[in-house]
């Protein structure tokens, strides 16, 4: 049951994937197809930003304000959740950083650098030390 699961969420994914690649490809000749293929993608992913941008633009150009303002204000709503998941994220890294090593200056880098000082986490050395790129 868990793997029919996983496999139909892996489905989803790569319909939605294909659903805004035909829109990217449809919108250079038929608008209108590729507002539906936008639609479609949104349908089963209403936070996949690039549909919603994609389709903002489209509703934009076509005069349909009201629809392409929504647009907006949703990618705007998604790009707040998601600025915060990467706070929460770059914090625990940060956390993480300082009992794994705690001589060195992690929380200050994971801070500042973001994604580059999290790979300390995600690709330490046999040792469990840090990699040599980061190694202060």
């Amino acid at each position: 049951m868990e793997q029919a699961a996983a496999q139909a969420g892996k489905d989803r994914k790569k319909a939605v994937v294909a659903y805004r690649n035909l829109g990217a490809i449809a919108g250079l000749a038929d608008p209108k197809r590729a507002l539906e293929a936008y639609e479609k993608a949104l349908a089963l992913d209403p936070d996949d930003m690039e549909s919603l941008l994609g389709a903002g633009e489209i509703q934009n150009d076509y005069g349909d304000l009201s629809a392409a303002l929504k647009s907006y204000k949703d990618s705007l709503a998604i790009r707040e959740r998601l600025a915060a998941f990467r706070s929460r994220q770059r914090s625990l890294a940060a956390r993480c950083c300082n009992k794994l090593w705690p001589d060195r200056p992690c929380a200050q880098a994971v801070r500042h650098y973001g994604r580059g000082a999290q790979r300390l986490l995600e690709r330490p050395g046999d040792d469990g030390a840090p990699d040599a790129d980061f190694a202060g």
